[in-house]
């Protein structure tokens, strides 16, 4: 079974899943930005995920205080 092609249905199903979500902006100088970039590509993730990852450590630092 091959590439069939971006179809109704998985638009739909992007649609819903994308629907659960929202998104939030960050203002940062550029050199921030750059750092940020690279940290998330050394440790092969997203901006989203390194983000995300240092939330949750700074909630796990913030319940052990």
């Amino acid at each position: 079974m091959g590439y069939n092609g971006y179809t109704a249905k998985k638009k739909a199903s992007n649609k819903r899943y994308m629907d659960k979500l929202t998104r939030i902006a960050v203002w940062v100088y550029p050199e921030e930005k750059e750092e940020i970039q690279r940290r998330a590509r050394e440790q092969n993730i997203s901006v989203s995920e390194l983000v995300k990852r240092a939330l949750n450590l700074n909630k796990q630092e913030d319940e052990n205080m």
